[in-house]
């Protein structure tokens, strides 16, 4: 049934658009060739100062169909908004019809792959000392999923964890930004931050050269015998930072940021934020980056957060 309901959306969504209708999967049997999961560095990030990451061949399994179906209601959703926008749609119902299949491929690839209690669970973890200004008991933790504490789940997306398991590996390079190193993110939010990327490497205004996601670490909130206890958004891969060095993290900034105010605000991590001096590195809040991340992601910009901090390389579900 649910394979059904997918094609049939793709086949809307391709003859709005006049791209092809994707045929019928088949069920295939399971493949013999393993896949290697990856890996992300424990290295403290910017939130360390944030205040107040037998012989018999198995039957297939039934759930391949229905991810041959995503699969292909995904592909289907690529064509039609390509090809919406070579017959002269408009960019935003080009993007409607590309974020629709989105939507429905993510639900059907949960849908898919629902993790089991019994799952196992693997992350690096670390807390920020307030007194040695360094990251402090560093350690592997492995355990299943049922072990995971309420904390371990995103608030603002309990779908995303602190497992390495539920992160999927952006390569910059095959998106057009050479020179920058593959990180991971949340899986459930791969697509959108993918499709980000790229549209700013192919608008070419603006220059990646550092990117941050994945990285778990209590790093803020409460102290307790000198060490931070709660986790960043970095340690769920739900916020990424960006060319960290020109786009500090800055106290003491009570302030709208702009160029005239930044003077008065204390630079705490990372370089300095000087959209004048360095305006295709630099994020702003009327820029391409703000405008990609803010309206097709839909997360927020540390720099526009209240309170005292203001975090100019980050983004994340809430900002912060």
């Amino acid at each position: 049934m649910r394979t059904a309901t997918l094609l049939l959306l793709a086949a809307t969504l391709a003859a709005c658009a006049g791209a092809p209708t994707p045929a019928a999967p088949t069920a295939r049997a399971s493949s013999d060739a393993p896949a290697g999961p990856g890996t992300s560095a424990d290295v403290p990030d910017a939130d360390e100062t944030r205040d107040e990451d037998s012989t018999t061949r198995p039957a297939p399994d039934p759930s391949d169909a229905t991810e041959d179906a995503a699969g292909q209601l995904r592909d289907a959703a690529e064509d039609a908004a390509r090809s919406a926008r070579v017959r002269g749609t408009t960019a935003d119902a080009a993007r409607r019809v590309g974020q629709a299949a989105r939507d429905a491929h993510d639900h059907a690839d949960a849908q898919a792959r629902t993790p089991s209690p019994d799952d196992p669970c693997t992350f690096s973890m670390y807390h920020w000392s307030t007194v040695e200004r360094r990251a402090v008991q560093r350690r592997t933790v492995r355990q299943t999923r049922a072990d995971l504490a309420p904390d371990e789940h995103d608030p603002d997306d309990p779908r995303c964890t602190v497992c390495e398991e539920d992160q999927a590996t952006i390569v910059p390079a095959e998106l057009g930004i050479p020179g920058v190193a593959p990180f991971q993110v949340c899986v459930h939010w791969q697509d959108a931050l993918e499709d980000a990327l790229r549209t700013i490497a192919d608008d070419g205004s603006f220059e990646i050269r550092e990117l941050v996601g994945y990285r778990p670490g209590r790093t803020r909130g409460r102290i307790e015998n000198g060490l931070r206890m709660e986790l960043s958004n970095h340690s769920y891969g739900t916020a990424i930072d960006i060319n960290a060095s020109w786009n500090g993290l800055y106290r003491r900034c009570n302030v709208e940021v702009s160029p005239d105010t930044i003077g008065r605000c204390q630079l705490g991590v990372g370089g300095a934020w000087d959209p004048v001096r360095n305006p295709r590195l630099t994020i702003t809040r009327d820029g391409l980056v703000h405008r990609v991340f803010t309206e097709h992601v839909g997360w927020r910009w540390g720099g526009d957060i209240a309170g005292a901090t203001k975090d100019m390389m980050h983004f994340s579900i809430t900002g912060y």
